[in-house]
């Protein structure tokens, strides 16, 4: 027969009533957060099977080429902007094209969207 370390080496030293109850109460808090994680997740998957739903829905499918529009007039306005701004301001054409260049060669569309200047004109 082995003997585990605590009863080979008798009861430990220094375990006091405050030390169990600090490690009962953190295991209360491990099970509360266990508890939580597990409705977190429950929750997630609802909303996931509700977008799920949402998106296998007439309605979405429907609506396609409304939000299709709307997508391509907001991408029509922002290009007449900067058309607008740079017409005012030709030099700024070369020094804009050699940024965007620029920053599509380092990180590609996304770093050029991220480093986009501020909102042109009105």
């Amino acid at each position: 027969m082995s003997q585990t370390s605590s009863e080979a080496h008798g009861p430990q030293q220094g375990t006091t009533s405050t030390d169990r109850r600090g490690e009962e109460s953190l295991k209360r808090q491990v099970e509360m957060l266990k508890v939580e994680v597990a409705a977190l997740g429950a929750r997630n998957l609802t909303l996931e099977n509700q977008l799920h739903a949402v998106y296998a829905s007439r309605s979405w499918k429907f609506a396609e080429p409304v939000r299709w529009v709307g997508l391509r007039a907001r991408s029509v306005r922002t290009l007449a902007r900067v058309i607008r701004v740079l017409a005012r301001e030709p030099d700024l054409i070369a020094g804009t094209y050699r940024s965007v260049v620029k920053q599509w060669r380092a990180e590609g569309f996304h770093g050029v969207k991220k480093a986009r200047a501020p909102p042109l004109g009105p």
